[in-house]
């Protein structure tokens, strides 16, 4: 009996890795009926250097690690991945475009540009995710540097050089690049990550340490709204923060690293996955190979697109502090930790309220922080820093317009402080849950006032 995901010639019909998703009929070809559809990925002719990077060689076996060593710099690499961000950016490519300039890319672009034609903006990513399912190789080549990089330097040339600084999300802390937050579960990694995706998606500071405004994707896949609601709540974090949260992705060996690409060339300053064992799909964390080919794709996501990409890992072992590494005690193969820019190890004995995270990095100084466990706000502070204010600056707002007006209700606090109605609502609730504020009702309208 001829299987229902075969054409009757033989051949595989293409199927979508997530049957939510259809396949575009821009890389569908139509021979007869939709029942004979068939789709073929164009041959693939790279260097023959010794690298690889065809999807029907990787699928024969050979090292994932050769798999991920071509990249992609040449003329018509360049002019193809220029196209293809075009597209997904939703400019379609000049019809006058010879296809000689694009390489062995020019069939994948001419799909993408028939699906921009055909169905818009969605049809192109959904044609994407779909072609480079089939060809991995469209992950390289789309994180890939635009324009050949000098790879030949003399000492003169060095010194001579005017580099840029490496760019910081948190300064001292987590920089540009992949980094990895790893420790021992349930020791609070996912609220220090809140944290700090709080810090930047409001201009704020972890420990001090200032953050850079932007928006940021944090892939929750460990929690469930209610749990996440929660948390923003516990943490005080207020609504208008730039945190757009997912609770499911798929595993990034699938369409999920083709999606995570499209977001990141949405703007973010800071990608969290949370964790990263939810999205490592069929790749073995003990293997070598396997996280060289993993670990860099999404270490070159991060670089193209000058984003912090956080990680949330666990430890191999329980740590001790006093013998601690945050390179050494990441799960999993060594080579996780070789292809990081940063990594952050919390370290913590259950029950215990203080902590220590350790950082080390390419561009970070190796230092301690010492911690303890903050039960008023959900969070961890430096158990070395003065005392944090008693109120944050919205709420301190507030409170001066008490003062200065006595007695007021919301819609005369909404005027005098500028803030909007169910932010100020919401604070005043909690400096009412603290005792600093009192509220009253007189003549069927409430009114709030300082505490005496």
């Amino acid at each position: 009996m001829q299987s229902a995901d075969s054409s009757s010639n033989g051949r595989r019909r293409p199927q979508s890795p997530d049957p939510q998703i259809a396949l575009p009929a821009s890389i569908v070809s139509e021979q007869g009926s939709d029942d004979d559809a068939v789709f073929t990925p164009v041959a693939r002719q790279f260097p023959e250097d010794g690298t690889v990077t065809d999807s029907s060689q990787r699928r024969r076996g050979l090292p994932a690690a050769l798999f991920n060593t071509y990249c992609f710099n040449s003329p018509a690499d360049n002019a193809a991945r220029q196209s293809i961000r075009a597209l997904l950016q939703g400019t379609p490519v000049p019809q006058d475009m010879s296809p000689a300039c694009l390489g062995v890319w020019a069939e994948t672009v001419r799909l993408l540009n028939e699906a921009q034609a055909a169905e818009g903006a969605d049809g192109v990513h959904r044609a994407f995710a779909a072609l480079a399912h089939l060809e991995p190789a469209l992950f390289s080549l789309l994180c890939g540097e635009t324009g050949a990089d000098k790879i030949e330097w003399t000492a003169a040339e060095l010194y001579a050089a005017d580099f840029a600084p490496p760019r910081m999300v948190v300064d001292g802390l987590l920089p540009t690049g992949l980094t990895i937050l790893a420790g021992r579960p349930k020791l609070g990694k996912s609220w220090l990550a809140l944290q700090i995706a709080a810090a930047v998606g409001k201009s704020g500071a972890v420990f001090g340490l200032p953050a850079k405004r932007g928006r940021v994707l944090f892939l929750a896949l460990e929690d469930t709204p209610s749990r996440l609601s929660d948390r923003l709540r516990k943490q005080q974090i207020p609504e208008d923060v730039a945190i757009t949260f997912f609770t499911k992705w798929e595993p990034l060996g699938q369409q999920g690293l083709s999606h995570l690409m499209l977001a990141a060339a949405k703007g973010y300053t800071l990608i969290i996955i949370d964790t990263l064992s939810r999205v490592v799909g069929r790749a073995d964390q003990m293997d070598a190979a396997d996280m060289t080919l993993f670990m860099s794709n999404l270490q070159r996501l991060a670089t193209e697109n000058d984003l912090a990409l956080l990680l949330i890992d666990h430890h191999r072992k329980p740590g001790v502090t006093s013998s601690a590494d945050p390179v050494d005690d990441i799960f999993g193969s060594t080579a996780k930790a070789g292809v990081v820019d940063g990594a952050l190890g919390l370290y913590k004995q259950h029950g215990e309220r203080e902590a220590v995270l350790k950082i080390t990095g390419r561009d970070l100084d190796e230092r301690e922080l010492a911690l303890r466990w903050d039960t008023t706000h959900f969070g961890w502070t430096r158990a070395d820093e003065a005392q944090e204010p008693a109120h944050t600056g919205r709420q301190q707002e507030a409170l001066d317009a008490l003062a200065k007006l006595g007695k007021a209700n919301l819609r005369d606090l909404v005027v005098a402080t500028g803030q909007e109605r169910s932010n100020l609502f919401r604070r005043l609730q909690s400096l009412e849950q603290s005792g600093v504020v009192t509220r009253v009702s007189e003549g069927g309208h409430v009114y709030y006032a300082l505490a005496k």
